[in-house]
């Protein structure tokens, strides 16, 4: 996967936004001895990850280290209520060659529209079946129209989660900041330096759990935890409401003088059979903070218990960045979508995060019967100047002194097309008090 990233450095021809709106675009041709038109620039618009207008260029004449501005025939529109606009350019080889088939991208770059964008009408809270909160010494447990929720408040932990009789979590949403180190984390010596983040939540405590009905459609759950890792905090508050959708809003204090933060996010069990998963945004390679330039934003797909690519010695892999929604579903189309607020990282593995640490070779990494799912703020860079030493840029990591927030929407899919996910990902939730 590190290849596409690679070659997106490497290309020589490079676009720059002039007036996108307008279609106008500066191409740069970074060749030192040869002309642009050995390429064909093809273009499209993408709305939320579907493309809506496209065309070709042509074969542009711009000359060895030289610029010309471009306008791209874009027709004008209104755009959608929150929907995503993407203009992608890539260059294409006109002819087959010694190298590689006619066809061949060998440049491309992508850039989000500005265009003002409606909001989206909110959904009314009268509108939502009304939910029942039950809060004993031991759990919260939240019932609405053909679904229930469970957290348990001595771990703090949403528990279970149930959709018309089925479970979608086989164990605990649970506070994760830690990742298998990669070899590049071997290098700097990740795992004891940075150790004290790896059981700070199994080796905290739970400070409080509180339930209010917050409206007669709407539960908030707030979740206080003490991290063992010098003082640092962490806060979740999940609102449950009568549509079956769960907002989930985590953020983390991080004291002073610590080492920075490997990973933060949530981390669950699903079921196997929600093994096939869809995201809208970057793919379709893995990428991470320091590694995504090359990989496009756009609608992807992948059977979880078939990476698209497997390490030799196994390590964290498989995540992807920028993503606006997810969903791992079965056979029939039903799962779970997750939807950025308004974007988050997320990956999904056929195994759990101590077997990958605990493996050595591929063959000792062996599929299990429940997915590992991420659903993460963010982690540190893959770094990579060396591997003998260098950490990752500072700017790809999460230091301490700092505080760190992201939110999540999770909600039952009952179809896996695009149509049907999309308009679920639209919704927008009244913000309750």
């Amino acid at each position: 996967p590190h290849l596409l990233e690679v070659k997106k450095v490497y290309q020589n021809i490079k676009v720059t936004g002039v007036d996108l709106t307008a279609g106008k675009i500066n191409v740069k041709n970074k060749y030192f001895f040869i002309n642009t038109d050995f390429t064909e620039a093809l273009w499209e618009l993408t709305e939320n990850g579907v493309v809506i207008q496209n065309g070709s260029l042509g074969s542009l004449d711009i000359a060895p280290q030289t610029t010309k501005e471009v306008t791209i025939p874009l027709k004008q529109f209104a755009p959608k209520a929150a929907a995503d606009y993407q203009l992608k350019i890539s260059f294409v080889l006109k002819e087959k060659t010694l190298w590689a088939d006619k066809g061949h991208v060998v440049a491309w770059d992508q850039f989000g529209m500005p265009y003002e964008i409606p909001s989206p009408e909110e959904i009314a809270l009268d509108s939502m079946a009304k939910v029942a909160l039950e809060n004993t010494d031991k759990a919260i447990a939240i019932k609405g129209d053909n679904f229930a929720v469970t957290f348990n408040k001595t771990t703090g932990l949403l528990e279970s989660w149930t959709v018309e009789g089925k479970s979608m979590l086989a164990a605990p949403l649970t506070p994760n900041f830690w990742r298998a180190a990669t070899d590049n984390d071997d290098g700097y010596n990740m795992t004891q330096n940075n150790g004290i983040w790896k059981n700070a939540y199994v080796k905290g405590s739970v400070d409080s759990v509180t339930a209010k009905q917050i409206a007669p459609q709407a539960v908030e759950v707030v979740v206080a935890l003490k991290l063992a890792a010098a003082g640092s905090t962490q806060q979740i508050r999940y609102v449950v409401y009568g549509s079956g959708d769960i907002l989930v809003q985590n953020q983390l204090q991080v004291a002073r003088n610590l080492p920075f933060v490997p990973r933060f996010g949530l981390q669950a069990q699903i079921p196997g059979t929600f093994k096939a998963m869809r995201w809208y945004g970057r793919g379709p390679e893995e990428n991470y903070a320091d590694r995504k330039s090359g990989y496009a934003v756009g609608i992807y797909n992948k059977d979880v218990y078939n990476p698209q690519h497997q390490y030799i010695r196994p390590q964290e892999n498989g995540n992807h960045t920028d993503v606006r929604w997810a969903c791992w579903t079965d056979e029939t189309g039903f799962g779970i979508l997750a939807v950025g607020q308004p974007m988050m990282n997320t990956s999904a593995w056929g195994y759990t995060q101590q077997d990958l640490e605990i493996a050595r070779h591929p063959y000792e990494l062996l599929n299990r019967d429940t997915i590992t799912l991420n659903l993460d703020y963010g982690q540190t860079g893959v770094g990579g100047d060396n591997s003998w030493g260098a950490r990752p840029h500072r700017q790809y990591t999460l230091q301490a002194n700092q505080t760190y927030q992201y939110s999540f929407r999770l909600c039952p899919v009952h179809q896996g097309d695009i149509s049907m996910i999309q308009s679920l990902a639209d919704k927008a939730l009244p913000a309750v008090e």
